[in-house]
């Protein structure tokens, strides 16, 4: 079915869905016989991002800095918008859209700062209750390919949560995270329910409640970056920067205690997969030549989103529930010139937190391995402050790679 770009994005529920502002996945879906003739009621659904500066106890994805230009989230335009409907004792999946969050901002990347907002999802539907999910984020996900228009998601027995809707992509090959779990794009999910009345006649006010129905996105992610830093007054040849080419930075991290979220359920919530426990995962990325200058006078490679073909910082989480990791396997790979740099101290100990940015800085350190080895293997030190690993926090705000 083509779609078609308007001012609105509209869904007819009945015999054939039509999306404007929105492309329908299934073109051949029916909502059942004898609804051709049912009438269609517009809803107007406010979506919000008001919580992209939550602050918690921790360091939040809320800036260290009061900038109103500065860029607090970059995502996919496009959402994905899961509108389930209730039958009976069952709620079943009546259509599957996306939609895009920025209108003017196209197929492409939209900014959101500080106060913006989604703009209005605008729905016509058939009387009837409705659940609502939307997920952003969309093609940064694996869906679950069940996921389908007329399937049940809850019943009776089950509240829906049993059923995943999205999971970590794997890398393919051609790439650095080849075979590997990731999450490239930080994701928001929020959910709603609200029911459409049939009006009485051609001449019945609209019901108000329609038009006043909000959606509260929900961040579902953790953030974890590695930082290569080189200090001021180091030499030349030994610096990250006299590769003068893009490293690939990974880092195996095994959980010791407590585990991995393995996705989003039906209804945007955190899901762990029942059958077998995500315990490791590997970070991969890819940061940019040449490195960033800060102030403070160092240099650093710092993965942004848009240039590095593999840009995954991001881990799902769960509000409440910490994962201590201990990394105990970490290098960078400059692929231009195939110089690898190891680290070989002890193990590193982080805890991943729920809306939480955290990381560590790696220096380089000051052996090589003697020619006529090749590839070249450096080692690198972990930077400390004060006894602990240093938090890329203290450098770099939670939005800088927005802003770069």
């Amino acid at each position: 079915m083509k779609a078609y770009m308007i001012h609105k994005i509209i869904i007819l529920l009945s015999l054939a869905v039509w999306l404007l502002s929105c492309q329908q996945d299934d073109a051949d879906f029916q909502s059942g016989t004898g609804q051709a003739k049912e009438e269609r009621i517009p809803v107007k659904i406010g979506v919000s991002l008001n919580d992209i500066d939550l602050n918690t106890g921790y360091e939040p994805m809320g800036s260290l800095k009061s900038d109103p230009n500065e860029v607090k989230l970059r995502i996919t335009n496009q959402y994905r918008i899961v509108i389930m409907k209730k039958i009976n004792d069952k709620i079943i999946i009546d259509s599957i859209a996306t939609g895009l969050a920025m209108r003017t901002a196209g197929w492409g990347l939209a900014s959101f700062k500080a106060g913006q907002n989604f703009d209005d999802l605008y729905l016509e539907l058939t009387p009837g209750k409705y659940y609502i999910s939307i997920f952003t984020g969309q093609g940064a996900m694996a869906w679950n390919g069940h996921i389908r228009r007329g399937g049940v998601v809850a019943d009776a027995v089950n509240d829906g949560s049993h059923t995943f809707a999205s999971t970590y992509r794997t890398g393919t090959k051609d790439y650095s995270n080849n075979g590997l779990k990731y999450l490239s794009e930080e994701i928001h999910t929020g959910t709603t329910t609200f029911t459409v009345r049939k009006t009485e006649d051609l001449h019945s006010q609209p019901d108000p409640a329609l038009d006043n129905i909000h959606i509260k996105l929900k961040r579902r992610v953790t953030k974890f970056r590695i930082l290569l830093e080189d200090p001021q007054g180091i030499s030349r040849t030994e610096a990250f920067a006299y590769n003068d080419a893009s490293p690939v930075i990974k880092a195996v991290m095994p959980a010791v205690e407590g585990k991995y979220v393995d996705g989003l359920d039906i209804w945007g919530e955190p899901w762990y997969n029942p059958d077998i426990e995500n315990k490791k995962m590997t970070y991969c990325t890819e940061a940019m030549s040449p490195m960033y200058s800060h102030p403070n006078g160092n240099r650093y490679y710092l993965s942004v989103p848009i240039g590095p073909r593999v840009h995954s910082p991001y881990f799902f989480s769960k509000p409440g529930d910490e994962v201590k990791v201990i990394i105990t396997d970490a290098l960078v790979n400059f692929k231009s010139n195939e110089r690898y740099y190891v680290y070989k101290g002890d193990p590193i100990e982080v805890t991943l937190k729920h809306n939480n940015v955290d990381g560590i800085v790696f220096n380089p350190g000051y052996y090589t391995t003697p020619e006529p080895t090749w590839p070249p293997i450096s080692d690198m030190e972990l930077k400390m402050n004060g006894g602990v690993h240093d938090n890329t926090l203290g450098i770099y705000n939670s939005y800088a790679e927005h802003n770069k």
